[in-house]
């Protein structure tokens, strides 16, 4: 199976727990690739995947993605795998790219079921998100509800 991963945050517990995920996926044979955010903390860490910093707060930076466009055209992924959840507005924007460029299922394993700011703006637009994927993967039964 073929398998992006879309994280946007680049550092703190999410690169981690994804890094993990991704390189057992890819020791199961399936070909993962991942696109984060700019400077990616386990950038020079051993991996059995494809790194792809793209995402960046402060400014668009074409040349990164038109290799993200590259990278979507050649892997052709089964599965758009999103993880995280601070950054609502990127996951929705994103989604609505990819989902014009890709016929993969959408699946997401939030990190935190709700955004640390938890202004209703941003839980309207992360239950949106939510509502577009095929599957949700929680962490703990206690996120369930």
């Amino acid at each position: 199976m073929k398998i992006l991963f879309v994280s946007p945050t680049a550092q703190a517990g999410t690169p981690q727990y994804t890094h993990n995920l991704m390189n057992a996926l890819a020791d199961r044979g399936h070909e993962i690739a991942l696109i984060t955010g700019v400077d990616y903390e386990l950038a020079s860490a051993s991996r059995k995947y494809q790194l792809l910093e793209v995402i960046d707060r402060y400014k668009l930076h074409f040349g990164r993605l038109k290799a993200a466009w590259k990278l979507l055209k050649e892997l052709k992924p089964d599965i758009i795998h999103y993880q995280g959840a601070q950054r609502p507005m990127a996951y929705l924007g994103t989604w609505y790219a990819l989902r014009a460029l890709s016929s993969a299922k959408f699946v997401y394993t939030p990190q935190d079921i709700l955004p640390f700011d938890e202004k209703s703006r941003n839980v309207a637009v992360l239950r949106k998100f939510y509502h577009r994927m095929s599957h949700v993967f929680l962490n703990a039964k206690q996120n369930l509800e």
